[in-house]
Parts: structure tokens; sequence; C-alpha cells
């Protein structure tokens, strides 16, 4: 099995070196060694759903074909033709029961960025910078210096809990590329008392879909949380007529010994979907939203023998003896005579650079 950040040979693929950016052996590392008082300290910020993590590497092996199954500007994992399915925060959020507040991440600009409050953002960065004894501006905080801090404080103080969530992020959530802090964040987690408020599942989500849209361009670079991908379609589908348990967060469900098995039998014909649609309904954490959202009936087209060509999920909406699909839109998602009324004809590469950019 490959280790975590490192340069990873294919096995079966005689494609290059691949190299993977999400770390998740070095969490689960830092989360053995976690005292009673420091486990409290990370529940009460909403990270509590990290502790179940069993998983130490990604594999690597067919992991291409999660990012070509994955459509970074609408969300579809489309496995086959006729199995599909959008994958959204609330997917995040069954995966690893991260907060999922109404707050959007207060992110710190960087790069080129307009930023209203730079010289507030750059004291703040300095000032991380300077109890890390870096000098240089712009010089990024090793990985490792969090972690020698985070395993000092026994007490599970504030700056724990900062520190946790700077690493968790930056290690395997929404990984950076040079192992490395993500400055981004300090914003978010500079009031430890709002932590939770915040939405990191959109924030997990969207390093996931930015990751996609970079593996098209270069597929040996590999970002984002990789595993969420994987673990997101593994429980959609039953495997060998099992169904995978879904009790929450479902990264508890998921070792390295599950995962390889599991990719080994999904891809012995080379692809995915070809296992059977699961009878329990993802995500679990969108059915308390439901009762403000929005729902959507879609027919679709049959082929000869009168089944559907595209399938999102099992559905009992339909009372006529067409085939339709039943979508419930979480609030904020606009339907398609919303996004008609204000649709613009831009290119793919357009869009992309307007959203990461």
């Amino acid at each position: 099995m490959a280790g975590e950040g490192d340069v990873v040979e294919v096995g079966i693929d005689p494609t290059p070196s691949i190299f993977v950016k999400c770390r998740p052996g070095r969490l689960l590392k830092l989360i053995s060694r976690l005292n009673h008082a420091q486990r409290e300290a990370v529940k009460r910020i909403g990270f509590g759903g990290l502790l179940d993590l069993r998983l130490k590497h990604v594999p690597v092996e067919h992991v291409h074909l999660f990012f070509e199954a994955f459509n970074d500007l609408s969300h579809i994992f489309r496995a086959s033709d006729s199995k599909e399915f959008l994958v959204s925060k609330f997917d995040v959020h069954d995966c690893f029961l991260l907060p999922l507040g109404h707050k959007p991440l207060d992110l710190v600009p960087t790069g080129r960025k307009k930023d209203p409050l730079a010289e507030e953002n750059k004291q703040l960065k300095d000032r991380w910078r300077k109890n890390y004894k870096l000098s240089k501006p712009g010089e990024p905080i090793p990985l490792g210096k969090l972690l020698l801090d985070l395993e000092k404080d026994k007490e599970g103080g504030e700056q724990f809990c900062r520190l946790f969530v700077l690493f968790s992020m930056s290690s395997f959530l929404a990984p950076t590329t040079n192992n490395t802090v993500n400055m981004k964040l300090l914003g978010a987690v500079e009031d430890v008392g709002v932590i939770n408020e915040y939405d990191w599942c959109s924030y997990v989500l969207d390093g996931v879909v930015s990751a996609a849209f970079v593996a098209r361009k270069s597929p040996r670079c590999l970002r984002g949380c990789i595993p969420f991908l994987m673990i997101t379609y593994f429980q959609r589908f039953d495997f060998r007529d099992e169904a995978p348990r879904y009790d929450l967060p479902l990264i508890k469900h998921w070792d390295d010994e599950r995962i390889t098995s599991r990719l080994k039998g999904e891809l012995v014909g080379g692809c995915l979907g070809r296992q059977t649609w699961s009878s329990v309904t993802y995500p679990r954490s969108g059915v308390s939203y439901t009762h403000h959202s929005k729902v959507v009936d879609k027919q679709l087209p049959t082929t000869s023998s009168g089944t559907p060509q595209l399938m999102l999920g099992p559905s009992s909406r339909s009372t006529t003896d067409k085939k339709f699909i039943h979508i419930e839109l979480p609030p904020g998602v606009e339907d398609d005579a919303e996004l008609e009324a204000r649709a613009v004809d831009v290119s793919q590469d357009s869009v992309t650079h307007k959203i990461y950019n």
C-alpha cells in the first residue's frame, strides 16, 4: 500500500507515477494519540466525526476513474450510462459529520485577489508565521510544526482547536499541494466559538470539484479528498448482494483493507457502475432539510425495453406509468426554470476560471 503524500507507482495501469496529496495517515496517527480532553475539544467544534477515521492510505490504482466519472460543473457522478447521482455538501456531511453551518467560511484572500482587509489579514498571517519563527513574507507553515504543537497541548484549549482544524483540512479534507498549512483558513479558525457555525462541508466539496478539474489537465497530480469521492460512490451500490452499513459518519466503515477489496471487486472489468443500486437513500443527512426544499420531477427518455436511460437512485414519487426521477433540492439550489431565466452562454473553461480564480 502506498504511503500518504508520496510518489505512488501504479501496479496495473502502465501510467507513470502519480502524486497523491491527500494524506489520511498523518491525521489518523494524530487522532490515535489524542487524550480524553483533546477528543472532547474536537467534538465541541464539530469535527468529532473525524475521530472515527480508520483509513491510513489512499489507494491509487484506477483512482482516475472516479475523477473521470465526476463532472466538476454539474457535480454529477456518472458511474455508467444508466447510473448517475448528484454529489452535494450533504454527502460530505454523511461521510465526516463536519459542521454544516449557515455561514460560508471566512477565508483570507491569497495571491492577486483584492482584499479590503489586506492589512488586517497580513497581520494575521504574519502573527502565525512568527509563532513558528518564520520571518520571510509569504513563507508557508509546514504541517509538521503544527503536529508538534498539537501533541503538546494536552488540555485541548482554543489553540489546540485551531490547529486541529487547520491540520485535518490541510492534510486530508482539503489537502494542500505542498504539505503546508492552508493560509486561507486562518480567518475561519480565529474565533473558536463559531467554528461549528461555518459550512465546512461546502469547502471540502469545492476542493474535490477543483481537483477534478485539475485532474483533467494534470492526471498525475491528484488533489482533493479522494476517499470522499470513493466512499460516496461505494455507499450507493450494493456489493456482492451486500449493502454497506450506513450509520454516520460513513468514514468509520472504510479502512484500507475494505477499500482495497472493494476496488478490486468493482474494477475486474475495468469500469464502475456494474453493481446494483442500494435500497438506502443518500445523502442521509439531507433528509432533515427536505421540509423546506424544492421538489423537481423529470420525465426520462426510455429505451426500447421501456427502462429509463438515466437513474439517480430509487424513487417512489411517480404516480403515473411514465418513468420519472425525483430530486429534492436543498435550500439555495435553483431548479431548471430559475437557471434558464438567468442563463448566459459561456464556455466551460471560462466558467471554471470564474469559480476557482
